[in-house]
């Protein structure tokens, strides 16, 4: 399948904190029963984030979808349904709506590809990049109308999105009444997650493709932290291993402090976090999957990586050198 790089749709960008905490007194403030269907969307694109399979996150994103823009006892016409009213909640024009209807649509075609039996692996890299680049699209129009769900409830009824070129706002918002919804959101933009994995990828990707097969003998072995004699041994037995070390993918990451004193907001340092955790997982997916020896260092708080402590890390960062 193939999508257009450029829909047209606002794109991403993190949450200030005065916005964030705005938020959440507006969340904690809401009836009981929308709370609950706005935490299902919530916790679906916050699950989404981690899903290492592109399958695992659309389904994922499209639970959030339905948790939204559905009601108690609406079982079937998913792809209609949520097109529909999801377009017509979150445009400012016509022209958005039409954008962001095709732009569900086709998202749910992948979905039902997904669940008829169609398999990530069969994807093209072209297509996969592709299909990548749709779900953050999806997921921007799923955060936005969650975040004005969040400040003014849902709709008491969908009535009004049957009309094929109605939007919600009649009539049309001006672009400066318009809201940071559409403008930020809660993640990277794609761009800026490109890099960021490649920036983190270089870390540990050449170390694991150079690293030798492991001969025969006995199975690959996980250790917790930094074991000088057993790193002395796999090196006298030609046993291949791998270290990881957390540190190393702080100080590569594109949004994390440089220098000692660089400013820390409570965003990037939730987000840098995560693709932290993301790329201790991968590094120790590809180092298992080539049956490597693996030592690690624990995940620790964020805090922990800032360049004022780098000093601290450099002992535990000699071993890889020697």
């Amino acid at each position: 399948m193939t999508h257009p790089p450029n829909t047209g749709l606002p794109t991403a960008r993190p949450l200030n904190e005065p916005e964030l905490l705005r938020l959440v007194d507006r969340y904690i403030a809401l009836p009981d029963r929308v709370r609950r269907v706005l935490s299902l969307a919530l916790r679906r694109l916050r699950d989404g984030t981690e899903r290492l399979e592109i399958e695992d996150r659309v389904i994922d994103v499209c639970i959030a979808l339905e948790a939204l823009f559905m009601e108690d006892g609406e079982f079937r016409n998913q792809r209609k349904i949520v097109s529909r009213r999801g377009s017509w909640y979150y445009a400012d024009s016509p022209q958005e709506r039409e954008q962001a209807r095709a732009l569900l649509k086709q998202f749910y075609a992948q979905r039902s590809a997904f669940v008829h039996g169609s398999h990530p692996e069969s994807l093209t890299p072209g297509e996969e990049h592709d299909l990548i680049a749709m779900t953050v699209d999806v997921e921007n129009v799923a955060r936005a109308s969650l975040r004005d769900m969040i400040d003014g409830g849902r709709p008491k009824d969908w009535e009004a999105s049957k009309e094929a070129r109605a939007i919600r706002h009649d009539p049309p918002r001006q672009k400066t009444d318009i809201p940071s919804v559409k403008s930020e959101s809660l993640s990277w933009t794609l761009a800026e997650q490109e890099v960021i994995d490649q920036a983190l990828e270089g870390v540990w990707r050449q170390g694991i493709d150079n690293a030798p097969e492991r001969p025969a003998g006995p199975a690959s072995t996980v250790h917790q932290g930094v074991d000088a004699n057993a790193i002395r041994q796999c090196r006298q037995g030609g046993i291949p291993y791998v270290i990881s070390v957390p540190i190393l993918l702080y100080m590569a990451h594109p949004k994390w402090p440089q220098e000692k004193g660089d400013p820390l907001d409570e965003r990037t340092k939730y987000y840098c976090e995560r693709d932290v955790e993301k790329h201790m997982r991968r590094w120790q997916e590809a180092a298992d999957k080539k049956g490597l020896h693996r030592f690690e260092l624990p995940l620790e708080e964020p805090e922990t990586y800032l360049p004022e402590n780098y000093d601290g890390w450099l002992r535990i960062l000699r071993w890889k050198e020697r």
